[in-house]
């Protein structure tokens, strides 16, 4: 859900350089065109996003290893054993 004016304003209030206050505008602004391309809160969602001819990132995924990040590649399914435990503790902590 965009941000209203007044919530645009105080988060805008949390940053004290020209240039961050620029990006918080842009990203606000991106939320408000995100929330239209979809049909905002009370109309149907008829536009498609790639109706916005938009750049987007989609992240890499990673493993951490010895405290460095690596990019995953299928080899680390095999060379490495699943032991779902220590994964289930490591997020639980």
């Amino acid at each position: 859900m965009p941000l209203d004016q007044v919530e645009a304003e105080k988060l805008a209030s949390c940053v004290h350089n020209a240039g961050a206050k620029a990006k918080v505008a842009e990203a606000v602004e991106l939320v408000r065109e995100m929330d239209k391309a979809f049909g905002g809160a009370a109309r149907p969602a008829r536009r498609r996003l790639m109706n916005l001819q938009m750049d987007f990132i989609v992240p890499l995924l990673c493993v951490r290893e010895a405290g460095i990040l690596f990019e995953f590649e299928s080899t680390f399914l095999l060379e490495h054993p699943w032991e779902i435990e220590r994964i289930l503790s490591v997020h639980n902590h």
